[in-house]
């Protein structure tokens, strides 16, 4: 830091002293106080008298303040990695640091990009979207250092409903399959009309959408040989399948030994 210089004109010759919050530095009316550190914020004030009068005059009060920090930025709770469900609700996240000699300045940051200026992160109910690596900057307005926090990851975790929908569905499908396969042998060895059915299993119960849920054959003659399909799709998960069963025209084994004879 530069001298601080005091002046006043007496005759004789005016004496100086420096004082520190009223503790005496020197007797000059140059003050020099160099490289300061952290912590030596002081008043100053510097008093001019005439020696032969006795009558002191002090100057306003200098003072001088040390701008320091941000070392380090704190945050609480001190947990840097989440796993969350969509719309579980997680708790603000505080972020925290010294400045001088004004309070530090915050910003939230997403993926690198400026989320919010507080030093409180609050997500309240938590959204896909919202998924992502976080940190707090702390600013020190006058100096214009910065510090920036850990990172804090949060990420999301699929609901065990989604996961046992999609299993349920597909469990279905393999039902459904088997059904089919087991109606549609007795009807062509017995050349019966064929009714073919799936039922949908799904939770919740109204989120499978079905198509083609029911359908009945006249008697399997050569018009009914064809490929007969059945589909059903997930509007939660997206998860979506066909089924197929093809029917054919087989000659049961006594009308082709009565033909034969």
């Amino acid at each position: 830091m530069s001298d601080i210089r005091c002046s006043a004109t007496c005759y004789p010759s005016c004496t100086f002293i420096w004082r520190k919050s009223d503790i005496l530095v020197n007797h000059n009316s140059v003050l020099s106080l160099g490289s300061l550190l952290k912590g030596e914020d002081r008043r100053y004030a510097c008093t001019a008298s005439n020696p032969e009068l006795n009558v002191p005059t002090e100057s306003p009060i200098v003072v001088i303040e040390i701008r320091s920090g941000p070392e380090s930025v704190s945050l609480s709770p001190t947990t840097l990695n989440y796993t969350l469900t969509e719309g579980q609700v997680i708790d603000n996240i505080t972020c925290s640091a010294r400045c001088s000699p004004d309070a530090c300045s915050y910003t939230w940051s997403k993926s690198g990009t400026a989320f919010v200026n507080s030093f409180v992160l609050s997500l309240g109910s938590f959204e896909i979207g919202e998924a992502g690596s976080y940190s707090c900057t702390a600013k020190n307005l006058g100096s214009g250092v910065t510090v920036s926090s850990h990172i804090v990851l949060i990420e999301i975790k699929e609901p065990a409903t989604r996961q046992q929908t999609a299993a349920i569905i597909g469990g279905t499908m393999g039902g459904c399959v088997l059904i089919i396969i087991i109606v549609g042998f007795l009807v062509i060895r017995r050349r019966y009309k064929l009714i073919c059915k799936c039922v949908k299993i799904a939770s919740p119960s109204d989120d499978m959408d079905m198509h083609y849920t029911a359908y009945t054959t006249k008697k399997t003659d050569k018009s009914e040989q064809h490929a007969y399909a059945n589909q059903a799709y997930s509007r939660t998960t997206g998860f979506e399948n066909d089924q197929q069963l093809g029917i054919e025209n087989s000659q049961p084994i006594y009308e082709r030994i009565g033909k034969g004879i």
